[in-house]
């Protein structure tokens, strides 16, 4: 049960990014995904997050009765961990936009000392990301189906660390190169 709650604590973090994603995104009513994977409404991420937490909620209700068969456990895990990668990767492609930029703009400003500094810095935090994404699949593969959810989910969230990692270095020895071009 340990793991459905970390899951479940981890959904109302997405409901969080969520709520932030769906201001950024402003009047868009395109739909965000296909209707066979959610029954809400999906123009919007809040109410997909929301039926993620259902989908959870009767995986953990239908465990504590002893309710559920084990295809219907499979099935209901399936369909969570469907959900939970799409809106992970909904999820981080505006904000992720939006954020670097921002960075670019911030490291603009610093010095040929700072960026090579902060070089250092995301070389090793990307030599940690990797290890931890190893890690974090080492784990999927060691999983059940009840776990199997969760350890989706730190892999995904992993995976997305180490993206936006790379995607910070690559700005950062970006901007070495033509500050050194400049000098």
């Amino acid at each position: 049960m340990n793991n459905l709650s970390q899951l479940r604590h981890g959904l109302n973090q997405l409901a969080a990014d969520a709520t932030r994603f769906d201001e950024k995104r402003g009047k868009d009513v395109k739909p965000l995904f296909d209707k066979a994977l959610f029954r809400n409404d999906t123009r919007h991420a809040v109410s997909c997050v929301k039926e993620a937490q259902a989908t959870l909620e009767s995986l953990i209700v239908g465990q504590r009765n002893a309710t559920l068969t084990k295809e219907s456990a499979e099935y209901l895990t399936e369909r969570l961990l469907l959900q939970i990668n799409a809106l992970y990767r909904t999820l981080a492609s505006v904000p992720a936009k939006i954020d670097q930029q921002e960075v670019a703009n911030t490291n603009q400003h610093k010095t040929l000392d700072d960026l090579y500094r902060d070089k250092i810095q995301h070389q090793e935090w990307l030599r940690r990301l990797n290890q931890l994404v190893a890690d974090k699949q080492v784990a999927l593969e060691q999983s059940d189906y009840l776990t199997r959810s969760p350890a989706q989910e730190a892999l995904n969230v992993a995976e997305q660390r180490l993206q936006r990692c790379q995607i910070a270095l690559a700005n950062i020895e970006q901007l070495i190169t033509q500050k050194e071009k400049q000098q």
